[in-house]
């Protein structure tokens, strides 16, 4: 029966901490993947570029290692070169940027992300309100940092088979649950950075901004152009967070309607969403 509960313990934990910090390196390589769809690969700052061209050295050095089985080295360069040249479509080589040879610590995944151009993840975590709630709601007396510490801890003791301490299931459940609670305030810190890209690089995504809330999940929103139709979602963005909502009813002059294609500046709609959206919220559709 020890035996049975140490292994439940070690394989849970481990691949508990395994879901982390795949999920950290999925979020980056999904951000990078949109990056040159913001920028060219000059207008990049000095320390990202400098960063990605240590960490493409890196690969360069090590490409016959099971950890880059996937690349190329005549891919690696050449996608090197065409992002030097400003040739458009450019890629990133995201495995030059997601590396990282220790366990993602507090310290380890703020640097991680910053060096992809995330900055304050760990401050944006901390103030994730569903995250937040989580932690007080499981009476976890631990901060943020001390939760993700154990849980690299638990890993690495659980790497080697002999833990000091045997976790019971419901224990484990709530780790479960902490690390789920995890990934999604991750996932919607990192989609929040890229709206905030889109809006920012891309203006013509911004289809207009939430003027007026009333009951019901229903708004009036100012548009200046695009086309909104029943069942279409929008990323709704706002400073500190962002909503994904889907339109369930439009109303223009009091007369309900389908979709509107807005071709002037100024018009109100009223909009019916699936979620709550903040006042002043801008309204921004995101392409694939």
């Amino acid at each position: 029966m020890a035996q049975e509960r140490t292994f439940r313990h070690c394989s849970i934990i481990i691949q508990l901490y395994a879901i982390y910090e795949f999920f950290a390196e999925a979020c980056i390589a999904f951000w990078l993947a949109r990056l040159p769809r913001y920028q060219s690969f000059s207008e990049l700052s000095a320390q990202f570029k400098n960063t990605y061209r240590y960490g493409l050295g890196r690969i360069i050095q090590d490409i016959d290692k099971r950890r880059y089985r996937n690349l190329s080295l005549p891919v690696v360069l050449e996608k090197y070169l065409h992002s030097l040249r400003d040739d458009p479509p450019w890629e990133l080589v995201n495995e030059a940027l997601t590396f990282h040879a220790t366990n993602l610590r507090r310290a380890d995944l703020e640097k991680l992300f910053g060096s992809a151009g995330i900055d304050g993840v760990w401050h944006s975590l901390e103030t994730h309100d569903l995250l937040r709630a989580q932690l007080i709601e499981a009476d976890w007396n631990n901060s943020l940092e001390q939760m993700i510490l154990d849980l690299v801890t638990f890993r690495n003791d659980a790497s080697h088979g002999t833990p000091d301490e045997i976790l019971g299931l419901e224990i484990l459940y709530e780790w479960i649950t902490f690390v789920k609670g995890f990934c999604d305030a991750l996932a919607d810190v990192v989609t929040h950075r890229i709206v905030k890209a889109e809006a920012s690089h891309l203006p013509e995504s911004v289809l207009g901004v939430v003027t007026e809330t009333l009951h019901g999940n229903i708004v009036i929103a100012t548009c200046n152009h695009g086309l909104i139709r029943v069942g279409d979602g929008f990323y709704f963005l706002r400073e500190a967070n962002c909503t994904l909502a889907e339109i369930e009813s439009i109303q223009v002059n009091d007369v309900d309607q389908e979709a509107i294609q807005v071709d002037q500046a100024g018009v109100e709609i009223g909009l019916r969403t699936s979620k709550k959206v903040g006042l002043n919220s801008r309204l921004v559709l995101v392409e694939n």
